[in-house]
């Protein structure tokens, strides 16, 4: 589609359905951020508290929260705020990568 006009370090990226919206995950400075689904750029960068590694990420409609997987962790993530909470642990496995569909109202 187009350059994301940024250097972001290993990420994941996730689509909201409802709102048509683009996100993606930056593991250089531990933010998100969305993206234009038409140019490609990245904007509305947000900082949260994930030590983000290899990431998985996907979006929960129901909750409106990320959901994101970065080394041995699960967490969900505000899109709006960045204020991110931790689920759990993978018990020292390491997951870079997440798949979700639900169905889109």
């Amino acid at each position: 589609v187009g350059p994301l006009g940024s250097d972001i370090g290993n990420n994941g990226m996730a689509y909201d359905c409802s709102t048509d919206t683009l996100y993606g995950a930056d593991a250089t400075l531990d933010q998100i951020f969305t993206i234009d689904p038409v140019t490609g750029q990245a904007s509305n960068f947000v900082s949260t508290s994930v030590p983000f590694q290899g990431v998985g990420l996907e979006f929960d409609h129901a909750t409106g929260l990320l959901i994101a997987a970065t080394g041995p962790q699960l967490w969900t993530i505000d899109p709006s705020t960045g204020a991110s909470t931790l689920i759990g642990s993978f018990n020292g496995i390491m997951v870079d990568d997440l798949a979700f569909h639900p169905v889109c109202p």
